[in-house]
C-alpha cells in the first residue's frame, strides 16, 4: 500500500482557525494602541495649548485672549492651532474663553475610556472645566492658572 502525502482537511481547518485567532488578537491589539497613542498625542496638544495661553497672558497685562473662539493665542505656537489627530477639529471651539479675558477651559474627548483629567466643561458656563462629578473621566482638560 501506498503512503499518501499531504495534510488532512481537519488539520488544515484548525490550522486556519489558530491562524484566524491570532490574526483577530493582533488587530485589537494594534487598535488599542492606536488609540493610546492619538490620547497622548492630545494630551501633549492640550498641553502645548495652555503654555500658549499662559505666554499669551503674561504678554498681554494678565489676560486670555477676550474673545469666545480665543483668537490670538495661536501666534505662541509653532505649528498654529492643533487640531485632533482623529478628526482634525480644533480643539478650541466657541465659548472656551470669556470675552473679559479671564478665563478660559479647554477640552479634548479622550478614547479610551476613563483616560482623562477631568468631566468636560460646565454646561452653563464652557469656560469651566468640571474636575469633580460623578461618572468617569473621559475629557483631558486644562484651565487658566491665573
Amino acid at each position: 500500500m501506498k503512503k499518501q502525502r499531504g495534510f488532512t482537511l481537519l488539520e488544515l481547518l484548525v490550522v486556519i482557525g489558530i491562524i484566524g485567532i491570532l490574526v483577530s488578537i493582533g488587530s485589537i491589539s494594534y487598535t488599542s494602541a492606536q488609540k493610546r497613542a492619538r490620547d497622548s498625542r492630545r494630551r501633549g496638544d492640550i498641553e502645548a495649548v495652555s503654555k500658549a495661553m499662559e505666554q499669551y497672558n503674561a504678554e498681554n497685562a494678565g489676560s486670555y485672549p477676550a474673545d469666545t473662539s480665543c483668537s490670538g493665542y495661536e501666534s505662541y505656537l509653532a505649528g498654529g492651532a492643533p487640531t485632533d489627530p482623529k478628526t482634525g477639529v480644533s480643539y478650541i471651539s466657541d465659548g472656551d474663553c470669556d470675552v473679559a479675558g479671564s478665563q478660559f477651559c479647554v477640552c479634548a474627548l479622550m478614547e479610551v475610556e476613563g483616560t482623562g483629567n477631568a468631566y468636560a466643561k460646565d454646561v452653563g458656563d464652557l469656560t469651566t472645566c468640571v474636575w469633580s462629578a460623578v461618572g468617569t473621566k473621559d475629557y483631558y482638560c486644562v484651565q487658566n492658572q491665573q
